[in-house]
């Protein structure tokens, strides 16, 4: 199945720069320091080097929309394929969730397959 409709890392990143106003190097440099499993409290105190001096509210406010829009990412994967297993998947005009930049938008996103998204065939 193609995923291609979903947001790359580039532009998720590009996006949390647009809405934070932060600079992408310092939201690319923070998702890798949060990858390997570093803490925010540490990423601010002890790796302000790398991050340009971003502060704690900051780190959290990149966190929460990296997880957010990775977890669009997977909820647009899980009704695609619903929709797909379905057999009612045509193209992109048969499937609107390819658009949608928000997790409220998704119901909405669907119409008529909306009922039929997470049922057994």
């Amino acid at each position: 199945m193609d995923f291609n409709f979903l947001f790359s890392p580039d532009t998720i990143i590009t996006s949390i720069s647009t809405n934070l106003n932060i600079s992408s190097q310092q939201i690319g440099a923070t998702i890798k320091l949060l990858e390997e499993d570093n803490s925010i409290p540490f990423i601010a105190r002890y790796r302000k080097d790398i991050t340009n001096n971003l502060n704690e509210i900051q780190l959290r406010d990149i966190k929460h929309e990296w997880d957010y829009l990775n977890s669009l990412n997977d909820l647009k994967k899980h009704v695609y394929g619903s929709i797909d297993e379905q057999k009612v998947a045509a193209g992109d005009e048969a499937c609107p969730i390819i658009v949608v930049c928000h997790t409220a938008q998704v119901p909405d996103s669907l119409g008529v397959y909306g009922n039929q998204v997470g049922q057994s065939s």
